[in-house]
């Protein structure tokens, strides 16, 4: 049969990565590439058909996460950016940041 037999410039095209190091990795880094911004373009196309075509949504997202007003996200990072800017240390910062984040008393 036909099929069954390897085609002819099979080796040769099992050695090409051997062969040429260089140029498989950088398409290989291209590929990736393309791959990254394809995603981070899908997102932000859904993100805006969200905020478009449902606001509810977006509001109840907001209020989930505690992106609201007196939400507890946004309490615990002004909290963290204000214990880092008077200079307080990175650990005792993060530490009362985590405890506004998940509801504990500081």
């Amino acid at each position: 049969m036909i099929f069954c037999q390897a085609h002819k410039n099979e080796p040769e095209a099992m050695n090409m990565e051997k062969r040429y190091p260089e140029v498989t990795q950088k398409s290989g880094r291209i590929g990736v590439l393309i791959s990254r911004l394809t995603l981070m373009l899908a997102l932000a196309v859904l993100v805006l058909t969200l905020k478009t075509c449902c606001p509810g949504a977006v509001q109840c997202a907001k209020d989930w996460l505690g992106l609201g007003e007196n939400g507890r996200t946004r309490a615990a990072f002004s909290a963290l950016s204000g214990a880092l800017s008077e200079g307080d240390g990175v650990v005792a910062a993060f530490a009362e940041s985590y405890q506004m984040l998940t509801g504990e008393t500081p």
